[in-house]
Formats: structure tokens, C-alpha cells, sequence
């Protein structure tokens, strides 16, 4: 949901978080304005804090004292959380939810190889096609009273409070009342998302627990009956899933579809990093988002941005231009960076229907987190690549 504002936009400050530093929330007020007397503690990446918490200890926290994340100390509520589980042997999606790690899900976030296409998931999605190697294994010899049970049966959740299907009707089943109601299953029904972070029916629970994986509490409970909670409208999604593709090896686009509406995550010279001695160096890192518009069917009150402007300068054809979001990348050690989202920007693709405009600003938040996570992971990829060429080169010369 949407915080504090000023005027025109909403400012979301991206932080990374977790045990390992893997996860990211996003809050409306920054660390800088929690109150100036507390004393301020990270315990996200600490080692000594790891430790303690391995061996089922914790640090006495102090009176006045306020740990970061911590939604006992925190007096702050997060806008939104992205979790990424951790499963040995397995490449389970992220999980976006509003609010903190505990709250609703909104979406998953998968990439393909080598950040080709992004698949955000809004429904639970069907199980994948069997790989390549699988179809060479030999299938088991199946009883004649197996091939009498409905499919349903045969793929049955394993520990999961939760017996539906996971798959749309076939072809000969549909009629015209399930196509307009739908049959996808909610993230958000009862033991659809166990406490690992994962969907139960697509990574079942082992006996065992790994080091490192999440869901420790987990391993040990089992599953517990969760009661069925209301949920606000704008968390049931209109669209089951939505598709980001790169444009191009050597650019920074990705391009997708929201309904009719064509958007695009690009790089921008607009926004920049201020601080004296880093910020120059992060200034190919910021991007924004861009939505192509039919003209005519402007907002009168839509106050233009800046980057409205620069983008309007284009080929003069029938579309225009409306910059929705723009995110400034930082170099700390905590703070990833600035997202700013226009909420005039929203109003201009959905005019009349506020929910449908919550659910946009979900798909806004969550594909700048796939374009952020994805470029920070190019650029540690191409930054290993080099200093294997250096350090190849250093070798070869001095032999």
C-alpha cells in the first residue's frame, strides 16, 4: 500500500535484510529519521548474531535501543518485503508480500538464465514440464487401478493443509461461466505458502533440514491449520501472470504488458546519485519506468514531471509517454537504493477504478525489484568476469 507522500509521489527506501542479507524491504521512512537518542543496531548479516541464533540465544537488547527489522523494536512498518527461500538442491521463486515477512503474498519472482525473462506469479502456478533429462527415465509400471484415480488424486500435496488443484481445468471441462470466474488458487489460501517461504505442492517437506535453508520452525511443527483471513480486494489479481522480457544483450530494457498497457524498466541519465564521492560512480545503475499511453485520454489536473517532458521528445507517433516510477541506485551498506513512485503516473493509466490502481502500484513495486536484483546481479557477474581476465593475464605474463 501506498505511505506517506509528498503530493505527487510516494518514496519507498529499499534495504537488504535476512541472515545472509538476502531479502530486501522497503520502507517509507529511512533509517536516518528513526528517532536521534536510540541507539540504532543492524543485526542483519551479523555474525555474532547468526551464532547466537544458531544455538538458540539472542543478544539482551537494551532499554532505548531500536534493531533494525525488528518488528518488536522497529517502529516502523514495512510498505513491502521481498523473501528469497533457500532450498539445497532446489531454485525456489522469491516471494513478494505487503507488509513484512509474515504478511500476505502478493506475487513470485523467477528468472530464467541469464536474466532473459522474468515470471511474476499471482496465482499458484502450474507445475513445470518435466526437464530434458527427465525424459529419458524410465517410467514406472503403473497398477490398472492407478490409472482409474482422477490426476488430482495422483498429485496430492504432501504435508500441506491444502487439497485443491493446482492447475486451470483441461480444455473439455471448461465452460463459460469457469472462464470468466476463474479457477486459480490464491497464494494466500491456507497452506497453499508453508512457513519456508515456498509453496508446499511444488517443494514438498523432507525429513531432514539442511544448513541454511529456511523454515527451521518449520521442519520442526509441521504445518499448522491457519484460519482463512479477509483479504482487501486489491491483493485478489486481476491477471494470473505476467511475463518481463530483455530487449537486448547490450541494454538495460525490459518490456511487459499490464492488461493494454505496454510498459518499459529502462536506464536514465534523469536521477542521480547526490553524494560527493560515490555517486558518480553509480550513475548506470538508476532506472525508471516508462508507459506508452493512447493520446487523448489525458488526466486534466496530471501535472508533468521532468522526465514527462524528455520523453515526449520521441518519434511523434500516436502514443505518448508517462514515467511511473523512478529508482536511484546507492553504494551502502545497507541501503540498495530510492524508488519513487508517481502517483499521477498511476492515476493516468487507471482513472476511475482506485483498486485496480492498488494493484498496478504491486506490479510497479514488484518488476522494479526483479530490474534491481536482476542488474545488480549482471554487474557482479560481468565484475568476476573481469577480474578472472586480469587475473588470467597477470598469470600468462608472468610466466
Amino acid at each position: 500500500m501506498a505511505g506517506p507522500t509528498d503530493s505527487h509521489c510516494t518514496t519507498y527506501h529499499l534495504y537488504v535484510t535476512g541472515g545472509i542479507r538476502a531479502n530486501t524491504v522497503l520502507y517509507t521512512t529511512p533509517d536516518h529519521e528513526l528517532p536521534a537518542d536510540a541507539v540504532i543496531v543492524n543485526k542483519s548479516g551479523c555474525l555474532k548474531h547468526q551464532i547466537l541464533q544458531l544455538f538458540g540465544k539472542s543478544n539482551s537488547e537494551k532499554p532505548n535501543q531500536i534493531v533494525l527489522d525488528d518488528p518488536n523494536s522497529d517502529p516502523r512498518k514495512p510498505s513491502y518485503y521481498l523473501h528469497s527461500p533457500r532450498i539445497w538442491f532446489k531454485s525456489p521463486p522469491g516471494t513478494l508480500r505487503i507488509g513484512g515477512k509474515g504478511g500476505p503474498v502478493i506475487c513470485l519472482l523467477e528468472s530464467t538464465f541469464f536474466w532473459r525473462r522474468w515470471t511474476l506469479d499471482f496465482v499458484v502456478p502450474e507445475k513445470d514440464e518435466p526437464g530434458f533429462w527427465s525424459r529419458f527415465k524410465r517410467q514406472r509400471a503403473t497398477k490398472p487401478e492407478e490409472n482409474k484415480q482422477p490426476s488430482s488424486i495422483q498429485t496430492t500435496r504432501i504435508d500441506s493443509g491444502f487439497d485443491g488443484s493446482t492447475t486451470m481445468p483441461s480444455s473439455d471441462e471448461k465452460s463459460d461461466d469457469d472462464i470468466t470466474e476463474g479457477h486459480e488458487i490464491s497464494l494466500n489460501d491456507p497452506g497453499v505458502m508453508d512457513p519456508r517461504g515456498v509453496i508446499s505442492s511444488h517443494y514438498p517437506l523432507r525429513s531432514y533440514y539442511l544448513l541454511g535453508e529456511t523454515g527451521k520452525a518449520y521442519i520442526k511443527n509441521r504445518i499448522r491449520p491457519q484460519p482463512h483471513k479477509d483479504l482487501p480486494p486489491h491483493l485478489d489479481a486481476s491477471q494470473p501472470r505476467l511475463v518481463c522480457y530483455w530487449n537486448g544483450w547490450l541494454t538495460r530494457e525490459y518490456a511487459f504488458r499490464y492488461g493494454d498497457i505496454e510498459l518499459r524498466w529502462k536506464g536514465t541519465g534523469t536521477v542521480r546519485d547526490d553524494r560527493k564521492y560515490w555517486g558518480k560512480w553509480s550513475r548506470y545503475n538508476h532506472l525508471k519506468l516508462v508507459a506508452y499511453l493512447p493520446l487523448g485520454l489525458e488526466v486534466p489536473e496530471h501535472k508533468e514531471n521532468e522526465a514527462d517532458e524528455k520523453e515526449r521528445t520521441g518519434d511523434g507517433s500516436d502514443m505518448r509517454t508517462v514515467v511511473l516510477a523512478k529508482y536511484t541506485n546507492l553504494w551502502a551498506d545497507r541501503k540498495v537504493g530510492k524508488l519513487v513512485v508517481f502517483e499521477n503516473g498511476l492515476e493516468e493509466c487507471f482513472q476511475e477504478d482506485a483498486v485496480e490502481r492498488e494493484r498496478f502500484r504491486h506490479v510497479v513495486i514488484a518488476t522494479a525489484l526483479c530490474m534491481i536484483k536482476g542488474e545488480k546481479e549482471k554487474r557482479e557477474t560481468m565484475r568476476r568476469i573481469i577480474e578472472l581476465l586480469i587475473g588470467a593475464g597477470e598469470a600468462g605474463g608472468s610466466s
